[in-house]
């Protein structure tokens, strides 16, 4: 977990570092990251594991991967690029080559401290349904969007850089 860490922070200056034989990437905006920062995993119900560093950012280890452009990590970089305050900000990701291939393994964000687990909410939906199916989608949860509107849920936009251009993602071809 310490090289993880390290590897981001050594791409800060850059937006790239080579360690270990895995390529950090980071997106400009991020901010400078505490090489002091603790990880821990977290548990629960998820499709992937995640580790946290304090209350700074959260690392996503993607259990499946393919060659070329992770979605959840394409569709974060360009939320965080047109600075949308309603995701947590993409920080960087890690990708390596295998077979002359790009693989993107992890994603590093903001971690968001009061974000409510968007699965739970919607097995607590499913739930509600299940035992009364003459509940409506909003009387059983299904409408997650007053939880996503939260204030609690926000940064400030004072973190953000407002109008960072967005092109899409080129995977370098491996050297």
């Amino acid at each position: 977990m310490a090289l993880w860490l390290s590897g981001f922070i050594a791409a800060e200056a850059s937006g790239r570092a080579d360690v270990g034989g895995l390529r950090f990437r980071r997106v400009s905006a991020g901010p400078a990251l505490d090489p002091g920062l603790r990880s821990s995993p977290l548990t629960g119900e998820q499709s992937n594991s995640s580790l946290r560093f304090d209350d700074t950012a959260i690392m996503k280890l993607f259990r499946k991967v393919s060659p070329g452009v992770n979605p959840d990590i394409e569709i974060h970089d360009v939320l965080t690029g047109a600075g949308s305050e309603h995701i947590a900000e993409l920080y960087g990701w890690i990708e390596t080559d295998i077979d002359g291939e790009v693989l993107q393994l992890a994603m590093l964000q903001e971690f968001l401290s009061t974000a409510a687990d968007g699965f739970e909410l919607a097995t607590g939906s499913v739930r509600a349904a299940l035992v009364d199916p003459e509940l409506t989608v909003m009387e059983s949860g299904g409408d997650f969007g007053g939880e996503a509107a939260r204030p609690s849920n926000r940064r400030s936009p004072s973190r953000r850089t407002p109008g960072r251009a967005w092109t899409p993602m080129r995977m370098p071809r491996p050297s």
